[in-house]
């Protein structure tokens, strides 16, 4: 899949393995975008994804990258079949690529191959508030669960993220249909 950005062409592959060792340094740049927020600087400060999980979810064949012409990596989606769903565990754009579509392109080419799969919905954890997390999401399809009575798992791992420091009030599970 091939996207286009004022900035040039780019293509949206499948993750590989030899990829995992630049994509703890996609979603470092990425972070960047927390500092703006006081309440979350701290979010910044947080290791990425470690190399052994990205290996063991590109492993599942469902996780792209983004690259420019010389095929390095500037952004990546990583995710994991759980079920019928597939779940994003992470989406990230380096700070100077951000704004160009490439997650958009992304999330496109995800669907595109999960619903080859027949799975029955993409499932992610994000901010409801943060122009580039809820709002974001929502243009791409997604719409966020009021009620997780029907997804335990998301509402576990909502709780989960509560534990582990980030503020629940902020926090929402969403689906997007295949």
């Amino acid at each position: 899949m091939t996207g286009y950005s004022q900035h040039g062409e780019f293509s949206v592959r499948r993750t590989q393995l030899s990829d995992c060792r630049l994509l703890p340094a996609i979603e470092r740049s990425a972070s960047c975008v927390f500092a703006s927020d006081p309440t979350l600087a701290w979010l910044t400060e947080q290791e990425p994804i470690n190399l052994e999980k990205h290996a063991a979810l590109i492993g599942q064949g469902l996780c792209f990258v983004a690259a420019y012409d010389d095929d390095r990596p500037c952004g990546f989606i990583a995710t994991e079949v759980l079920g019928l769903d597939l779940h994003i565990w992470e989406l990230s754009v380096e700070l100077s690529h951000q704004k160009r579509g490439i997650g958009r392109q992304l999330i496109a080419a995800l669907a595109h191959a999960a619903a080859n799969l027949r799975l029955r919905q993409l499932t992610l954890t994000t901010f409801r508030d943060l122009v580039w997390n809820g709002p974001f999401y929502q243009s791409c399809g997604f719409a966020e669960l009021l009620d997780l009575t029907f997804y335990p798992r998301l509402a576990a791992l909502l709780e989960s993220e509560a534990q582990s420091g980030l503020p629940i009030e902020r926090r929402c599970a969403m689906v997007k249909s295949l």
